[in-house]
């Protein structure tokens, strides 16, 4: 008898994972609860026993940021989590806000979303160089405006500057997080 996830037989019960782009259809809008959890024992936020030492003034790093790209992207952020080894994120993706920008602005808004920590707070300005060849490249504003929107590129801006940081505390190179964040379409 098959039941609601296919056969019941032990070995064809597992049901693998969706892929992402079926998950978060790029190009749609969508609201989605996404997670992302350090690998290697490594604490993101608040007190660790084993080393004695409280990272809880990282979550200034992680809420600022994310207030920076949500700024940047055409993602609008709902509500947010950020715990000792892991964060949640309720986001939605919004295509037909980057859809209404010029050229002009997706190519700053796309320089502005790597930016850097200086001075306690998150900061980047494009130069006039910079966007010049970025819009000498007409070809590439699509898939730049796209990228704007999508959630798996968000993630990636969210994620990896707080990764650089903790890592060149903890003096170390790879993986801060997981290479994947898990999604949910809400």
């Amino acid at each position: 008898a098959a039941g609601s996830f296919g056969p019941t037989s032990r070995k064809q019960q597992v049901v693998p994972g969706f892929e992402r782009r079926e998950i978060a259809r790029e190009g749609e809008i969508g609201i989605y609860h996404t997670w992302s959890r350090c690998v290697q024992k490594a604490f993101l936020c608040g007190y660790d026993q084993e080393t004695g030492v409280d990272f809880d003034y990282r979550r200034v790093w992680i809420q600022s940021l994310l207030a920076y790209q949500a700024s940047v992207f055409a993602v609008d952020v709902g509500n947010y989590s950020v715990l000792s080894n892991h964060q949640h994120l309720i986001a939605r993706t919004r295509p037909d806000i980057a859809a209404q920008w010029s050229d002009e602005e997706v190519a700053w808004r796309w320089k502005l979303a790597w930016p850097s920590w200086v001075d306690g707070q998150w900061v980047r300005e494009p130069t006039d160089q910079e966007l010049e060849e970025l819009l000498a490249q007409p070809e590439r504003i699509p898939s730049l405006r796209a990228n704007l929107a999508s959630l798996s590129w968000f993630m990636a801006r969210w994620k990896e500057p707080i990764a650089r940081l903790a890592n060149a505390e903890r003096d170390r190179k790879g993986h801060f997080y997981e290479q994947r964040f898990g999604s949910r379409e809400i």
